[in-house]
């Protein structure tokens, strides 16, 4: 435990209470230079919150500069706890509206919510919410040309080697 990490971290801004307490207890756990190998399950058990929501925290932390993660891995045997370094050489006074700037950056960066998938698994472009495309029998792709990709298509079911459009039945 560095005391002078402590008063670092108490003397930071960073625009959220939870930001704030993750890098008190990660200033309780750092050596003198700012280090600790300390697992994320271990954090999060100090924090009294979830692992996921650790994780969060940690990169929205390390894209701020706040902290350096370096990957630990025990090779076939799975991963290890993470260096993290804490910047104790900064100063931070972040407002919640710096704080939303880079968590909206963050989202925009690894936004998976307008992807989609074909039932075959191939991932179609542009797919906006609520859109289907056709269902191709076999999940052959082949002889659609682009007119996949031109614009959305209702889905279509096939019943008994016949195809229709969903919600309607055979006459």
């Amino acid at each position: 435990m560095s005391s002078a990490a402590i008063k670092w971290a108490r003397s930071q801004n960073f625009g959220s209470a939870a930001l704030k307490s993750v890098v008190n207890v990660l200033a309780m756990r750092v050596d003198r230079q700012g280090t600790t190998w300390a697992a994320q399950q271990t954090l999060a058990q100090d924090m009294g919150m979830s692992d996921r929501n650790l994780r969060s925290h940690l990169k929205t932390l390390e894209v701020l500069g706040v902290i350096k993660r370096t990957m630990r891995s025990r090779g076939r045997q799975g991963r290890a706890s993470d260096l993290i370094i804490l910047s104790l050489h900064r100063k931070f006074d972040l407002s919640a509206k710096d704080l939303r700037a880079v968590r909206q950056r963050m989202a925009e960066e690894s936004s998976n919510r307008k992807k989609s998938t074909l039932p075959t698994g191939r991932r179609l472009p542009g797919n906006s919410k609520r859109t289907t495309y056709h269902t191709i029998q076999g999940g052959n792709l082949s002889g659609l040309g682009t007119a996949l990709h031109d614009r959305p298509r209702p889905a279509l079911a096939v019943v008994n080697g016949s195809i229709f459009p969903d919600g309607e039945d055979e006459l």
